[in-house]
């Protein structure tokens, strides 16, 4: 048996210790990152964008209102095409502006593509917020998108600018007086000249026909005149609408019968003693048709 000579047995034992000899592992490099997912209104919108659409189910093509469904979609782009999970952030609410004010979430709504609009809603405007993520990848949340107003985000959309507009609408005729005296179906009412009669209307949420605390004045949401109606008290002339200055106004009852020409033009020499009043309203057109692509 041959014997191993001294130096080649100490190369052989600083080899088989030298790192050269096994695999050693470096320390991480950090982690590999894929894109931040980012939503579009389609696939050619622009990034942070979604789309929104009225199926109009109300029959309104004036306004949003209630019984209509809103859908909210969008278009993920995520280059490693990771899973996405943004619908799951949606959430719907309504402000009494359009740009935050009274901000009030809709409970039982969270995580959903559609909303459908409720009575309550009425004479608010709806709102929208959904966050850009996905359930795999890395980095799996973008940004947060809020739309204080849907009706005015898209002008090419189906959705008529302005707020929620319908549900039950409460009407009075008051005079200024006696404020909370609605004056509407009492026949038997004496109205005064020299007084000033307001009309009311708001929406009625709970359709008790009135006002109630939390109710919203409607006024901004409709146009309306004033209307004499029957016949003067002795004369017997016509009545018809007061003067256009009148409108959307509080009427002021002229004291005398020459002053009376002043609300009414044709009045005779009754003045306008002897009519009823009326109130003649529409509710406002809150937009035109935004484009071709309104359904």
């Amino acid at each position: 048996m041959k014997k191993f000579n001294k130096t080649m047995l100490a190369t052989f034992i600083f080899a088989s210790c030298s790192p050269f000899a096994m695999a050693v592992m470096t320390d991480s490099a950090g982690t590999l990152n894929g894109t931040l997912p980012v939503l579009k209104a389609s696939a050619a919108g622009a990034a942070h964008s979604v789309a929104f659409a009225n199926d109009h189910h109300s029959g309104s093509t004036d306004a949003m209102s209630p019984g209509d469904k809103i859908t909210l979609s969008y278009v993920l782009q995520d280059a490693e095409g990771d899973t996405d999970s943004s619908t799951a952030s949606i959430k719907w609410f309504t402000t009494t502006d359009g740009a935050g004010a009274n901000k009030v979430m809709l409970s039982g709504n969270d995580g959903k593509a559609d909303y459908t609009i409720q009575n309550a809603d009425a004479g608010l405007y709806l709102g929208a917020e959904i966050t850009e993520q996905t359930s795999t990848g890395v980095p799996t949340t973008g940004q947060t998108i809020v739309i204080n107003d849907i009706s005015k985000y898209d002008s090419s959309d189906n959705i008529p600018d302005g707020p929620i507009v319908g549900g039950t609408i409460g009407t009075a005729i008051v005079d200024s007086e006696a404020p909370t005296v609605n004056l509407i179906g009492k026949a038997d009412s004496k109205l005064l000249v020299g007084h000033t009669y307001q009309f009311k209307v708001w929406y009625d949420v709970n359709n008790n026909g009135k006002q109630d605390a939390g109710e919203l004045d409607a006024s901004a949401n409709y146009n309306y005149k004033w209307f004499f109606d029957g016949t003067s008290a002795t004369t017997g002339t016509a009545g018809g609408y007061a003067v256009s200055s009148t409108d959307n106004k509080d009427l002021v009852i002229p004291t005398t019968n020459v002053n009376a020409k002043n609300v009414f033009a044709t009045a005779g020499a009754d003045g306008v003693q002897g009519y009823s009043l009326k109130v003649d309203y529409t509710a406002k057109v809150r937009a035109v048709l935004k484009s071709t692509k309104r359904k």
